[in-house]
């Protein structure tokens, strides 16, 4: 193989390393790489979706804040599937992360949900999702628009 296809596959870097709880023990302070898809909006609410993470620990190691006319205080996530709420500029906003593989870590695929109380987002508003790990160090940020 020659050419540009040949360098691209001889360079590329290699795929991660699986996240599961055996390569979790492997590690020692790790620093975690995540990246956030698109943000598709449904019935005004938000969903963002984990497309690469290089280090993948349980929910109780991240931190997360809304930022909605400034940052909200950080929150912790709930397990699986729950919400915690958390409020910014007197608006109640409801955050899911949802394991979709059911490794029970934050993975490649899970999810974030971002919802009003209830009801959809305020329409019209830009928005962002932070997270971080437990000291605060920020690890990615997901922005969209209602």
């Amino acid at each position: 193989m020659t050419g540009l296809l040949a360098n691209f596959l001889l360079t590329r870097p290699p795929i991660p390393e699986p996240c599961t709880t055996e390569a979790l023990a492997r590690r020692s302070s790790p620093t975690p790489l995540v990246s956030f898809g698109a943000v598709p909006l449904e019935h005004g609410n938000a969903t963002i979706t984990i497309v690469r993470a290089t280090w993948c620990p349980p929910p109780s190691e991240y931190r997360f804040s809304i930022g909605f006319n400034g940052p909200s205080s950080a929150g912790v996530f709930a397990s699986s599937g729950n919400y915690t709420t958390t409020v910014e500029s007197n608006t109640t906003f409801r955050v899911t992360w949802t394991d979709e593989d059911g490794q029970g870590l934050v993975n490649v695929g899970d999810t974030f949900r971002v919802t009003g109380d209830g009801k959809p987002l305020p329409s019209g508003e830009q928005f962002t999702l932070y997270l971080y790990t437990t000291n605060m160090s920020l690890v990615a940020a997901a922005n969209w628009r209602t």
